[in-house]
């Protein structure tokens, strides 16, 4: 079953949730890379981390970095989300 539906109806107890573009969704395959959150989540993480992040930032630095990304995700309108 498709635990992410485009604005589409499947039966379930659970209300339906509907997926914008600015949310990212948890996953792999073709459908989730390619969703519009998740590329946008790429290019931030890849525009704030050079050759050198893993091997001369600190734990706080990376840390600070990864709130930056999740700031500006979540105050896009509407607000992205990060879904599973």
């Amino acid at each position: 079953r498709n635990r992410y539906k485009y604005g589409g109806h499947y039966s379930s107890n659970k209300p339906m949730l509907v997926v914008h573009d600015h949310d990212v969704l948890s996953g792999r395959g073709v459908n989730i890379a390619h969703h519009p959150g998740n590329e946008r989540f790429r290019t931030l993480v890849t525009t704030r981390a050079d050759e050198s992040y893993c091997a001369t930032y600190s734990a706080s630095e990376k840390r600070a970095v990864a709130e930056d990304i999740i700031k500006h995700i979540t105050s896009l309108d509407p607000p992205g989300r990060f879904l599973k």
